[in-house]
């Protein structure tokens, strides 16, 4: 067979086509009104129509019925919205796995919930506070708790010594990815710079300071190497590399080098100032992944729900009380960070308008060509499958990172790795294909 009718059997790659043709669409066919539908977009009517039409060529298809009193759908537009409503959902589905914790179904639960022995590893610097509000929300629970190791905390939990890990991962080491072990993210928190209160650069507003104008300081680094690996990256990416002065693992020290002058480093958000440190966020900060890590052999999902609901209640009460100044960035950041600023609406439960522009800024289009690109490990061979360049896939992968706000690909001399947040990617963006074969299929023979 040859002619229009073959090449409307063959679905287009979902990269062709412009996702947000596709949401007008479903917008429109739930309004059935291009003015209504574009009052949500915050589009003239006029454009939501012009960008439905253009779906209509690229299809081939007439979608709606146009009268001058009313729009209804077409056969073929049914099946369309049917697809588009559960790639939608795809979508959302993916932004949950890469943004949104385990929720506990219920919002007071059972003091009974958790176990009244809990073996715990955590991360945090607020460790004795932490153990007081556990003690407090489970007073018949006896906590123990064992220092967090990176890689080994995880492994822990296969061998039931411990029940939880709270831990840290940070962007270019994900954590080790093993059987049974299940793990969310409790919230994405970023990594500032921290430096003596009579620095010269302390009173530089939110997102303004820029890390050149640190090249000339000495710098403090932690001796794990996947910190001091993250002091070097980000210096890199910001055009210098720092001048590495004192390693120490203890906090006292760094603190003391810290409000001494003598030293920077870079630190959490939620260190407490004291007067004598401020911690400033800055131009390219990295972000690291607080995560609940739990055996799912051991630990059901209420518990872990319970759980994760209690930490991130601790962590806003900590930083509304000692982090000032990172309390008022989170608050002027809510969507960011939808577990802790104390705002409805996340990514769960979104509303109607959140929803829409969500989805009208959706990575989908870049969602597809991240499994091809997934599937090869190969910027070279995905462009010969998808006839999409190499360096445009290489940006197209980045964007899409970005709008997760989490790494895919673990890039390296040697070549590129998924990481767990790619390996979820790749899983979502082979259901999105896969609708979007279907939905091509049933409009072409309809």
């Amino acid at each position: 067979m040859t002619g229009p009718a073959a090449d409307a059997a063959q679905p287009p790659g979902l990269h062709t086509v412009d996702w947000r043709d596709l949401t007008a669409f479903r917008i429109v066919a739930e309004e059935l009104s291009f003015a209504r539908a574009g009052r949500r977009l915050s589009l003239s009517g006029p454009a939501v129509s012009r960008r439905v039409r253009r779906l209509e060529q690229r299809c081939r298809v007439e979608l709606l019925h146009r009268t001058t009193r009313y729009r209804s759908l077409t056969l073929p537009g049914h099946r369309l919205l049917e697809a588009v409503h559960r790639i939608d959902d795809h979508w959302w589905q993916l932004l949950r796995v890469t943004t949104a914790p385990v929720r506990s179904r219920n919002p007071q639960p059972a003091l009974a919930s958790i176990p009244t022995d809990l073996r715990l590893t955590t991360y945090t610097y607020a460790f004795g506070r932490l153990l007081r509000a556990l003690s407090a929300r489970w007073p018949a629970t006896t906590v123990r708790t064992v220092p967090f190791d990176y890689d080994g905390s995880v492994r822990d939990l296969l061998a039931d010594r411990v029940r939880f890990v709270i831990g840290y991962e940070l962007p270019h080491a994900p954590i080790p990815e093993l059987d049974h072990v299940e793990h969310q993210t409790l919230l994405r928190e970023p990594v500032w710079v921290a430096m003596g209160a009579d620095h010269r650069l302390a009173g530089t507003p939110d997102d303004a300071l820029d890390l050149a104008g640190l090249r000339d300081e000495a710098w403090i680094t932690h001796p794990e190497p996947r910190l001091r690996e993250l002091l070097e990256q980000t210096c890199r990416d910001a055009g210098f590399t720092p001048r590495v002065r004192h390693v120490t693992a203890d906090i006292s020290a760094m603190r003391s080098l810290t409000a001494s002058g003598a030293a920077i480093t870079l630190a959490a958000p939620t260190v407490p100032p004291r007067g004598e440190i401020v911690v400033r966020p800055f131009v390219g900060m990295p972000v690291r992944r607080l995560y609940l890590a739990w055996n799912g052999a051991h630990v059901g999902p209420r518990t872990a729900g319970a759980f994760h609901d209690f930490f991130c209640d601790f962590y806003r009460r900590e930083v509304e009380e000692s982090a000032p100044d990172y309390w008022r960035y989170i608050r002027r950041r809510r969507a960011a960070f939808p577990t802790v600023s104390g705002e409805p609406g996340t990514p769960d439960s979104p509303s109607v308008r959140s929803r829409d522009e969500h989805i009208w800024r959706a990575g989908v289009t870049d969602t597809a060509l991240f499994g091809a690109v997934a599937q090869t490990l190969s910027f070279a061979r995905a462009a010969a499958l998808t006839g999409v360049s190499g360096p445009t896939l290489s940006r197209r992968v980045a964007r899409l990172e970005r709008q997760l706000d989490t790494r895919l690909l673990q890039r390296s001399t040697h070549g590129m790795a998924l990481t767990s947040s790619g390996h979820d990617v790749l899983a979502v963006s082979e259901r999105i294909r896969g609708e979007w074969a279907r939905a091509w299929a049933t409009i072409a023979t309809g």
